[in-house]
Formats: C-alpha cells, sequence, structure tokens
C-alpha cells in the first residue's frame, strides 16, 4: 500500500461528500459498527488512544474549508499526521494503520452526521448542496 497512491485515487472529490456518501450507505448504527470494528484492525497499543486521536481532529470539521479541500490531499494531510503523530509517541504504524485511522474519522464524522442533524446540513453546505438538497438529501 502506497499512500500517495492512495490519495491520487481519493482526488477529485470533495473531502464532505465522502462522509455523505458513507451518510447516504450506512445508518448511524453501522457507521458506529463499522467504526468499532475498523478500530480493532489497529495496533493493540494505538486503539486505546483512537479517541483522544478523533478528538483532537473533530474541531476542524467546523471550517467549511475542510470539508471543501480535495480528498486526496485531505487523506495525504491526515494520514501523515497520524503517523507523525504515533510517532511521536513512539509507536510506529504503518501506511494500512494510517488508512484504518483516516477511515475512523471519516466513519466518526458519518455518524456524528447522522447524530446531529445540524452537522450534516453544515456539511452539505459547505460542500455546496443548496437548501432544497439539504432539506431533502
Amino acid at each position: 500500500m502506497n499512500i500517495k497512491n492512495l490519495a491520487q485515487q481519493f482526488s477529485g472529490r470533495k473531502l464532505g461528500e465522502l462522509v455523505m456518501h458513507h451518510y447516504a450507505n450506512q445508518s448511524a448504527t453501522e457507521a458506529m459498527n463499522a467504526l468499532a470494528g475498523t478500530t480493532l484492525l489497529l495496533p493493540k497499543d494505538v486503539q486505546p488512544k483512537i479517541a483522544d486521536r478523533v478528538d483532537e481532529v473533530s474541531p476542524i470539521g467546523a471550517d467549511p474549508e475542510f470539508w471543501k479541500a480535495d480528498c486526496g490531499e485531505a487523506f495525504e494531510r491526515l494520514t501523515e499526521f497520524a503517523i507523525s503523530h504515533f510517532r511521536d509517541e513512539g509507536i510506529k504504524i504503518g501506511e494500512e494503520d494510517a488508512l484504518n485511522l483516516f477511515q475512523i474519522l471519516i466513519l466518526n464524522f458519518t455518524y456524528t452526521a447522522h447524530r446531529n442533524p445540524s452537522s450534516k446540513a453544515f456539511i452539505q453546505k459547505s460542500v455546496g448542496v443548496g437548501f432544497l438538497g439539504r432539506l431533502f438529501g
């Protein structure tokens, strides 16, 4: 697996569109189950630290520019952040682990959108979905 190659595959769509894709295809329960399952794929020494990492990233979701970002660029930026952050803690994670961490973030935002309709509307507005699309989407 290569993060640069994966980033290219994600390119061309907005990050918020990826979350809305998951939202449309997963219920809140399915997103939460996927979140828990993906967490179990991570190394044992990383798993207890996931909630703190998600909490560190979540506030940037309040910035509309975050949701407008190219998904490939956001993927690369967030996975590199995860790798360097855990390296600073003395934990080596691989690219597959970084991909799983990115997926955890996406699933967390998906779950939040299900639980908080204003979060969903904010993401949609940020990526350019009009009022009627937000109302019925």
